[in-house]
Parts: structure tokens; sequence; C-alpha cells
């Protein structure tokens, strides 16, 4: 495992080989289950743009609440973590934004393919930070790519101005987020959030 803290366009930080490559496998295994789930289903996000599904079941117990440590974060009530599975078709993208205000640490896994387009950073002086996945008031510059490749992880403290985008090549691309929000700020609408959180 390689950590790797960056301080451009924001702070964040760079986890390779995360994850031992057996046990890497059993995820990449995960993946590609989901990824048969995904073309029975199809998408089916609020959004509309990429498939999306929380779970109850702790597929990354290997990232607990140390990750915090790795920087500063905000302030939080209570503390539970959502594991989520995000597919994206091929060539399709996800414009610039913040995450949503319950999410104090964030931790996108890559998964597979081996090949693919990964997270690309964005400087911006908006200070918009009131949003669920807030549009930016400024023009956004996105110049700082965070390359894909299995089995790395890509840890940020979800807020504030930390705008990034992504977007997929020319197959479908797969990832694990696990997200630790604070759970009285969820929105009371999101029961596919609500419903599947594991508690920490």
């Amino acid at each position: 495992m390689k950590i790797t803290h960056y301080e451009k366009p924001w702070q964040h930080v760079i986890i390779d080989d995360f994850l031992s490559p057996e046990r890497f496998k059993t995820i990449e295994d995960l993946a590609i289950q989901e990824l048969g789930r995904y073309q029975i289903e199809g998408l089916n996000t609020f959004r509309g743009d990429r498939y999306n599904r929380y779970t109850d079941v702790d597929l990354l117990p290997e990232v607990t609440l140390d990750i915090m440590k790795l920087m500063p974060h905000r302030d939080y009530d209570k503390l539970v973590k959502i594991n989520h599975w995000s597919i994206m078709p091929p060539n399709t993208s996800y414009p610039a934004h913040i995450d949503n205000r319950s999410r104090i640490h964030t931790f996108t896994f890559y998964v597979a393919p081996e090949k693919n387009l990964g997270t690309i950073l964005c400087d911006n002086p908006s200070n918009n930070d009131d949003g669920d996945h807030g549009q930016p008031d400024q023009p956004t510059i996105c110049e700082y790519p965070i390359e894909w490749k299995p089995n790395r992880a890509f840890v940020h403290n979800a807020r504030p101005k930390q705008w990034h985008r992504f977007a997929s090549g020319d197959t479908h691309r797969i990832n694990l987020s696990v997200f630790f929000m604070d759970v009285d700020k969820i929105n009371s609408n999101r029961h596919d959030i609500l419903s599947n959180i594991i508690p920490v």
C-alpha cells in the first residue's frame, strides 16, 4: 500500500494497492456480478445517467474511521458508513460538482476495467457550498486528473470547494465508494441511503 498526499487543487489522498491481490480479486469478481445486475436492471439512479446501488453489506471493512486521520474534516454529530456501487455506461460523463453536505469523508475505489478514465479535480473560487451535488456559480478549471488504476483509492473530505468531475472511456467504468456520512444531515427522502446504513 502506497499513500500519497496532495495539496492541489485541494487536499486529497491517493492510495495505490489498497488491497492485497487476493482481496482485490474478490472485489473485482463482485464488480463483474454487479455489472451483470446492471445489464439486467438498467440504470436505476435518480439522475438517470449511471447505475447506482447502495448496499448494507460492508464490502470494504478495511476502510475504517482511521481513514479520516489522513486529513482534516468537518465537524459531525453521528457518523455512519455507506457502501455504494457506481457503473457508468461507456463514453458518458458527469459534470463538475461538490458532494452532498452529509458526506464527511469520501473513499472512491477504482475497480474495473483495467483501463478507463479516472477523476478530474477542479480549481474553483466559488463559495457555493450549499448544495446536494451543487453546481459551480463561477467558471471551473478542471485540469488536475487522477489516473484510473484498479486497486487505487481517491480519498477526500467531501467539502468545501472540492469540485470534481468524472467520465468513462470506451467501456463501463465500475467503482465502489465508501462514504462516512453525518446521519442527521442525510435527506429524509433518501430511503436508498437510509435503508443501507452500516454502523461505525
